[in-house]
């Protein structure tokens, strides 16, 4: 299935789930501001070109409904160089790479059950934006992806689970999957035939992480 339509199909579920809630949503206000860290792991053909690092975020969120909002996101991700099988035979591995994602969405906030009496908070969300993605040019100047820097339409979609201390403040973890859509000619550096690394026209990360929320 087309991605574009497994993500419209995934937005249709969960604004279904949401809409049936008849308890009023855990957001009680209009903004939410929220901050987030932790890791992030390189999937598929990005696990052969880098191993895991760092991630940190942040969001706003404007919540024109009490289980909707449309959110504004940017993350920062950096991979660190990766161990391939070219790599461990005395070959080049990938240089580390920072990845910058600009973007925005909407997310569902789901109302809380009429049994639940914890302060449990669900949400998912989905959206899409540019990734810069750029290599460290000084790990080894000579290396072919040493000048790689380009921006890329991204895709990205997750959900978040936090417990709701009060109506200011949220704390969660959550996780997201993007996927990136490089321009095919621009991975030609990546090439490395030792490794059976090609060239590519999707990459995917996660990110888990977790975070405070602020809702005003």
């Amino acid at each position: 299935m087309h991605y574009a339509t497994k993500t419209g199909a995934a937005l249709v579920c969960a604004l279904l789930l949401a809409i049936p809630g008849t308890a009023s949503a855990q957001v009680e206000g209009t903004f939410s501001v929220e901050a987030r860290g932790g890791a992030v792991f390189p999937v598929d053909i990005m696990a052969d070109l880098y191993e895991w690092s760092g991630t940190a975020g942040g969001t706003l969120a404007w919540h024109f409904h009490p289980n909707f909002a449309i959110r504004g996101d940017v993350d920062w991700m950096h991979l660190r160089a990766g161990e391939n099988e070219s790599s461990l035979n005395g070959g080049i591995g990938s240089p580390p790479a920072d990845l910058l994602f600009f973007g925005g969405g909407i997310e569902v906030n789901f109302s809380r059950p009429k049994f639940q009496d914890v302060p449990l908070t669900f949400l998912v969300n989905l959206g899409a934006g540019v990734t810069q993605w750029s290599v460290d040019s000084d790990w080894l100047p000579t290396h072919p992806a040493s000048s790689f820097d380009g921006t890329y339409l991204t895709f990205r979609g997750g959900g978040q689970i936090g417990w709701q201390f009060s109506p200011l403040i949220n704390a969660f973890v959550s996780t997201q999957v993007f996927l990136i859509l490089p321009d095919e000619t621009d991975t030609a550096v990546f090439v490395d035939p030792a490794a059976g690394i090609e060239t590519f026209q999707s990459a995917w990360v996660i990110p888990v992480t977790a975070g405070i929320r602020l809702t005003f």
